[in-house]
């Protein structure tokens, strides 16, 4: 069981080793900026590691001037200040465009139930047109057909109407249909 903890300890030394090997090396990257002298030094066949030293020592007395701190630090309420201010102003934002939004959406919605009333009305009226012209040819017609009845009585008024007249000429010019006799007395 000891040797077990020991082997987990043995490899989180290890990985914290690494570790602190990698961050050094990233901050000696970090240190020493992208520098043009120094790639061309390189290109040539130079030695870089005069020129890379100094800036190690600027970057090493800067920090030191500083008490060995890289940054300032934070001042949480003042940040959490600035961010409460900024998100009140998007809230305010989002809500303007929101309230936007819905009385562009109410209007659109008035705009087509007004249309829509409006069709409505004009179907109606377009019936109701539609209607009152046929009873007025309706009315027309009757009219038509009770003037015409009041004229053709008065121009002959003991007399049937001429068509009629004319339907019995006809039938009196027609001879009459000849007698047969089949019963078989008489001339063959």
């Amino acid at each position: 069981m000891n040797q077990q903890k020991s082997k987990i300890a043995n490899v989180f030394e290890d990985s914290f080793e690494k570790i602190g090997d990698e961050v050094k090396q990233g901050v000696k990257e970090v240190l020493s900026p992208f520098d043009p002298v120094e790639l061309f030094g390189q290109l040539l066949g130079l030695d870089p590691e005069p020129i890379s030293t100094a800036h190690a020592e600027k970057a090493a007395a800067s920090a030191a001037e500083n008490g060995g701190k890289r940054h300032s630090d934070l001042d949480f309420t003042k940040l959490q200040e600035m961010y409460k201010s900024q998100d009140q102003e998007e809230v305010a934002k989002h809500q303007q465009e929101l309230g936007l939004k819905q009385r562009l959406a109410n209007q659109f919605h008035q705009r087509v139930m007004n249309e829509s009333e409006q069709a409505i009305a004009e179907r109606k009226q377009e019936e109701q047109q539609r209607l009152q012209e046929e009873e007025q040819k309706k009315q027309e017609e009757e009219q038509q057909k009770r003037q015409a009845m009041q004229a053709a009585p008065a121009e002959s008024p003991g007399k049937a109407p001429a068509h009629l007249g004319q339907a019995r000429k006809k039938a009196s010019t027609e001879p009459p249909p000849t007698m047969e006799n089949s019963g078989g007395k008489g001339k063959q």
